[in-house]
């Protein structure tokens, strides 16, 4: 019998970001929010950082929209840039949007609570929460439901090709 007494820390520590605020509304620059990622390496000084599902959505229901999703995407590269070598890896979070019926659950499980999304939902509310998150989380792509590229897509390709 094997019991596993002490467990290593392994190679890298790993986040993910969104520049939101509790209610799941976009609240920061995209300089603030690169600021609040280069904290990550005061707080984490001895590890490599794995960035998975960094996300900038464009919903103008969260206070997104394609420019500040374009400019947060340039500044997410040169970030990368200067740090590279304390990255493990930096993933993006969604290709395509999708759907808000897709997206928008109408039950929603939190713990082993059940959020059932209503007519209304006020300020504050579990469900005002659940439903600025879905979409958030919608709108994250880089292509939009109907298969056009945003700006975002240009600025992240043009990227890509300067690290080759």
């Amino acid at each position: 019998e094997n019991i596993v007494e002490e467990l290593a820390l392994g190679d890298f520590v790993a986040f993910s970001y969104n520049p939101t605020d509790t209610l799941n509304e976009i609240s920061k620059s995209p300089d603030e929010s690169i600021e609040e990622l280069n904290q990550i390496f005061e707080i984490i000084p001895d590890k490599k950082i794995g960035f998975f599902e960094l996300s900038w959505s464009t919903s103008n229901f969260v206070e997104g929209d394609e420019n500040s999703q374009k400019l947060f995407i340039a500044k997410l590269f040169d970030f990368y840039a200067q740090n590279e070598s304390n990255i493990e890896f930096l993933t993006w979070y969604r290709y395509i949007d999708q759907q808000p019926n897709s997206c928008v659950k109408e039950e929603q499980k939190i713990g082993d609570q059940t959020i059932t999304l209503g007519g209304g939902s006020s300020l504050g509310t579990s469900e005002h929460v659940i439903e600025r998150l879905n979409q958030y989380n919608c709108n994250t792509g880089l292509v939009d439901i109907d298969q056009n590229y945003k700006i975002g897509w240009n600025e992240f390709k043009t990227q890509i090709q300067m690290l080759n």
